[in-house]
């Protein structure tokens, strides 16, 4: 499983891509990334000009964030993968399937059903199980910071397509400047499937997808303990591998880059409770812009 997760992740880090076994562009227009995926042979790279024909514009002004996905077959080989790009300038997001000839857009500026307006950051289910009896599809969640919103929608994999879902509104809710989905290798939401969001005012909200409601509000704006000041992102040390690990090991610790006071943040939400405390605090010369985790939950 880790070396199939380490190739789709390598392939959708470099680039949007495609597998196209008639590709016809001169050699100059085109780069050829070999690396196989279960049998599929070769995985062809997005390039500046295909993008064009999609588009006729410019694919990207200010591209903010990314969320990668996968899809197994019904033996849970992993065939195919997704990539999920949200551009701040544009208020869209892009999408392609990796080993398909296609690229689409969703959203334009507004504060409808498919608008967007300057969204910050957005994070998306990790696994979509190709059998239909189980799930077609999987979630991608929206920080659509400017609307006071968490946009929510739903990729169907056997459509290609995107679709709302609705909104998340309230409980303070304003301008949120980061998101991660805490859910691991499930298929649909479980009582321990949430959000981790990073509030506009220096807040950390956490909203429980099982239960559709926020469930805990932390911290305040300053360089104390228990407060941040201008932080910019947020992202959960879960640890899929591990089912019965101590509290530094399973998916109640999580960290906060809190830029303005130049620290890394690592913070634990109490073991089937609401409560969080602060446990540790790393001090960076670095101008932390985004964070992720690898498949240990180490930051």
């Amino acid at each position: 499983m880790i070396k199939k997760l380490s190739l789709i992740c390598l392939f959708l880090t470099v680039s949007l891509g495609f597998y196209n076994n008639g590709h016809s562009q001169p050699p100059s227009e085109y780069a050829l990334i070999p690396v196989p995926v279960q049998e599929n042979p070769e995985i062809w790279k997005m390039t500046k000009s295909e993008a064009l024909q999609a588009f006729e514009t410019q694919l990207f002004i200010n591209p903010l964030s990314a969320s990668q996905s996968y899809i197994m077959d019904a033996s849970y080989n992993l065939y195919s993968g997704m990539l999920f790009e949200l551009d701040h300038g544009w208020n869209r997001i892009i999408f392609s399937e990796c080993l398909d000839d296609w690229i689409a857009g969703y959203g334009t500026l507004g504060s409808g059903t498919t608008q967007f307006r300057w969204p910050r950051r957005l994070d998306c289910e990790g696994l979509c199980n190709a059998t239909y009896g189980i799930t077609p599809y999987y979630y991608i969640f929206v920080a659509d910071a400017s609307n006071n919103r968490i946009v929510k929608l739903r990729y169907r994999y056997d459509t290609q397509v995107l679709e709302n879902l609705g909104v998340i509104t309230g409980d303070g809710l304003t301008l949120p400047l980061d998101l991660d989905l805490n859910n691991g290798f499930e298929f649909y939401w479980t009582y321990n499937d949430y959000l981790w969001i990073l509030n506009g005012n220096s807040q950390i909200k956490r909203y429980d997808l099982f239960e559709d409601t926020f469930k805990c509000t932390y911290g305040s704006y300053g360089s104390g303990e228990g407060q941040f000041r201008h932080p910019t992102a947020i992202v959960s040390g879960r640890n899929p591998f591990i089912v019965n690990g101590d509290k530094y090991a399973n998916n109640d610790h999580f960290y906060v880059a809190d830029r303005g006071n130049n620290r890394l943040v690592w913070l634990i939400k109490t073991y089937g409770g609401e409560s969080i405390y602060w446990y540790k605090e790393i001090y960076l010369d670095l101008d932390i812009v985004d964070l992720e985790v690898d498949n240990f939950g180490q930051v």
